[in-house]
């Protein structure tokens, strides 16, 4: 017994050994980093070349980002340039697909060369945050329009306490000692989590099968949103009224949530065309207008997410930018489903 005991011990070290050296080798992929933000309270580490993030319950490697010197996904930003800044988090980041694919290089494409499209988008960042990143880009940027992602998913996202701070520094710090000791400890680590919990999630979603159907969920969801965030979106839109910035919020829903329909009725009540417009993409604008139901979010899944992990994909990312597009040039009404 304690010599198997002793044979599994000694395999494990040795394949703990060769998993960091792997990790320590040109061949290893390089896990995208982020650092303390005192304001923000994280953000990306800047000056990545070339990283990638971890997707899937941490099973799938992203294609390679690259971050610039100011923290966020793309070319180094063109500070002097006309631009319209995306502001947002994973989606406009765009997990999971290359940088050509992304809503703001579609844009680009879209625009030809001028203004210059620039992505703020954050993986994780809510409303709290794209206020800060708004008032940043207002100090840093020489704005002629934002885009503004909302989403009822958003309902959750908040920015810590300032009392927080210091031991998210504290614990930024100690994570980059403890990779100075090893690089593949906090993979597994992490990995190690992910694996746990999705079997949890999975199950929590089959028990919510048992439950009987609300049928006023679709109108709470909407309303949690917007007590949690109404003001915030409020305090973004007149940042950019303040500054003469036309805003566009853009709320994605080729899924046909009624809360995500609502939420837009919501915004709808305080944007002001055409300095502040919100527009809804539902299942019309994606084409699936005449899906049933109870197949339409299979169908969008299918044709406009990367399927193995719910963000967009470059399909449902050219269309948003093409839709970003008609209200730069002049299509300023708002315009919210049914």
């Amino acid at each position: 017994m304690w010599q198997l005991i002793k044979y599994l011990f000694l395999v494990g070290l040795v394949a703990l050994v060769c998993i960091e050296l792997y990790f320590r080798s040109p061949l290893a992929p390089i896990i995208m980093k982020y650092d303390f933000h005192p304001q923000r309270f994280y953000s990306l580490a800047p000056n990545q070349p070339k990283v990638h993030e971890m997707l899937a319950n941490f099973s799938v490697l992203s294609p390679p980002y690259r971050i610039n010197a100011d923290g966020f996904r793309g070319p180094e930003i063109l500070k002097e340039e006309p631009t319209i800044a995306l502001v947002g988090s994973s989606e406009v980041l765009g997990e999971g697909v290359q940088e050509e694919d992304t809503i703001s290089a579609h844009l680009q494409r879209e625009l030809e060369h001028s203004p210059v499209v620039t992505n703020l988008g954050v993986v994780g960042y809510g409303p709290e945050h794209h206020v800060l990143v708004v008032d940043w880009a207002m100090e840093q940027l020489a704005l002629e329009a934002l885009v503004v992602r909302v989403t009822v998913k958003q309902r959750y996202s908040y920015l810590r306490e300032a009392a927080e701070f210091p031991a998210e520094k504290a614990k930024k710090e100690r994570n980059l000692k403890i990779r100075q000791v090893s690089r593949s400890a906090p993979f597994l680590f992490v990995k190690a989590i992910h694996q746990f919990n999705s079997p949890l999630h999975s199950f929590q979603r089959y028990l919510k099968t048992f439950k009987p159907v609300d049928p006023l969920a679709d109108q709470k969801i909407a309303a949690q949103a917007w007590e949690a965030n109404g003001k915030t979106w409020q305090a973004i839109l007149d940042t950019a009224s303040n500054n003469a910035v036309p805003i566009l919020f853009y709320v994605e829903n080729g899924a046909g949530s009624r809360s995500e329909n609502l939420l837009c009725k919501y915004l709808e009540q305080i944007t002001r065309p055409p300095m502040s417009t919100v527009v809804e993409m539902g299942p019309s604008f994606f084409g699936l207008d005449d899906i049933p139901k109870t197949h339409l979010t299979a169908e969008f899944k299918r044709n406009y997410t990367l399927g193995f992990d719910p963000h967009g994909n470059s399909a449902q990312y050219k269309m948003l930018a093409k839709r970003i597009d008609q209200w730069w040039q002049g299509d300023r009404g708002s315009q919210c489903d049914p």
